[in-house]
């Protein structure tokens, strides 16, 4: 070994890059050995002795300086095989996972759908229940037709405002100068008036919407307020325009109530002035629009028109619901697609790169074998180099061993067990069918949790599916 590690020339590297296995030079492992030279130095000596049976100093120096590239070689083999392993370990539990992930995906998404048919199963019962409530109530009065809306009640608060805007300033023009405040007072008198006479005309018009239903007892209440509107609305207007007359002829404003309310009923048509028969005239035509406005704003059955609504409402927010259920479980059907298509893709790399490393594998088994093959042939070159240099320089018989080759110990690998290579199965085909088979089953199971999320028939043959329509403000209808 001295002489080894003063020549340096021979002394074992890490193999260049892309080699496993560092190269052995018999010329430079000679030259920093000196075999020639210590060989022939030997032989003048007559050494090793002819009946010599083991190897000598040089020749054991030759063995262990090989030993260390095969050492090296060894080492690096192991390493090698130890990565090759791993990736080929990787791929080993690739069947559990996508069997794994096939559960995971097709568990969760069957539980959404199983969520999404609990909650409309409850919404379905609910829509059933308001639409048996509206179907009685259609039976119990004898309704054959749809409900007829208006504009409802935005509209009716918007022409009501129209009214009450218009109706205040032509009444407070009239009673600017029958007000010690001029126009401020009198558009202030006027709005009290206004306000009073839509809120009456709008009570009696829809009270008197029982008229049309079929209990006697609300027709006779429905009856009372239609002729109670007839009397109170001329009477009221008609109280106002005495009232400004009386407040124009300077009377104190308390005084001039008294004095309205006595003409009323001496002489109510006996107004003194054109202003104050406009004033009545304009006061009647509010009430009477507000309460054509109010009459047809909504269904004229009274309560017939808020168990339409109550079961439209009902149709679609179950609708919307419905819609919501479709949206999410096609997401989730998606989600685990691409899931299930992640992990096969995962999978096919994992498995690929296994095929790689086994090849890999396999070729640096052949390498390795190659290399110890190498060792002994370069050994025994080192040592015929040796004795060929001693046998020149000797007397005497070389000994019995020198012709003899020298092998290393043999080195066992151990061997691939039989069928586990992944490069000789059917393991990305296996694959795709398990894959393509679980989509195949979401897919499935969607379109079956969509038709389930349908509407049952009897629901849908039943009035439920009867869109209220539409009529123009003031025209009309019969229960």
């Amino acid at each position: 070994m001295f002489g080894w590690l003063k020549g340096g020339g021979g002394r074992p590297e890490p193999p260049p890059p892309g080699q496993v296995f560092p190269p052995i030079d018999v010329d430079r492992i000679a030259a920093s050995l000196r075999l020639e030279r210590k060989g022939g130095k030997q032989g003048e000596k007559n050494q090793p002795a002819s009946d010599e049976v083991n190897l000598d100093l040089i020749e054991q120096e030759i063995v262990d300086h090989v030993a260390e590239f095969r050492h090296m070689g060894i080492n690096n083999f192991q390493e090698h095989s130890q990565v090759y392993a791993d990736r080929i370990a990787r791929a080993a539990g690739v069947s559990t996972d996508i069997q794994t992930a096939v559960g995971d995906a097709e568990t969760n998404f069957m539980a959404e759908i199983n969520t999404w048919n609990g909650i409309l199963a409850n919404e379905r019962s609910d829509l059933q229940l308001v639409g048996e409530e509206f179907e009685d109530f259609r039976n119990e009065n004898r309704l054959r037709r749809t409900a007829h809306e208006g504009g409802g009640r935005l509209q009716w608060f918007g022409v009501s405002l129209i009214i009450l805007i218009v109706e205040s300033v032509l009444n407070g023009v009239f009673f600017a100068n029958a007000h010690i405040l001029g126009l401020l007072g009198g558009v202030s008198t006027a709005i009290v008036i206004s306000i009073s006479n839509i809120i009456v005309a709008a009570i009696v018009a829809w009270t008197s919407r029982n008229c049309n239903h079929r209990r006697v007892g609300r027709k006779l209440i429905g009856a009372l307020a239609f002729l109670g509107g007839v009397f109170f609305v001329p009477v009221f207007n008609l109280f106002v325009a005495h009232f400004r007359n009386a407040a124009e002829a300077g009377k104190p404003w308390g005084e001039a109530a008294g004095h309205a309310a006595r003409n009323i009923q001496v002489n109510p048509l006996g107004l003194e002035s054109f202003d104050a028969w406009i004033l009545g005239i304009v006061g009647i035509l509010a009430a009477i629009v507000a309460g054509w406005k109010t009459y047809y704003s909504g269904d004229p059955y009274p309560g017939y028109g808020r168990v339409w609504r109550k079961m439209r409402n009902a149709r679609v927010a179950y609708a919307q619901r419905k819609e919501d259920a479709i949206n999410t479980v096609i997401e989730k059907r998606d989600e685990a697609v691409d899931a299930l298509q992640s992990a096969s893709e995962n999978a096919k790399s994992q498995i690929a790169e296994a095929v790689s490393a086994s090849n890999e594998m396999t070729s640096l088994r052949g390498q390795f074998r190659s290399f110890l093959e190498q060792c002994n042939q370069k050994v025994n070159l080192l040592l015929t180099i040796y004795r060929n240099a001693n046998r020149e320089k000797r007397t005497t018989p070389i000994p019995e061993y020198f012709p003899k080759d020298f092998d290393f110990e043999a080195y066992k690998t151990e061997q691939p067990q039989a069928g586990q290579n992944p490069a000789d199965t059917t393991a990305i085909q296996q694959l795709d069918k398990v894959i393509t088979e679980a989509i195949d089953r979401i897919y499935a199971a969607c379109m079956n949790a969509i038709d389930s999320f349908e509407l049952s028939d009897d629901i849908e043959s039943s009035a439920l599916a009867t869109e209220p329509v539409s009529i123009p403000s003031g025209g009309r209808t019969s229960a």
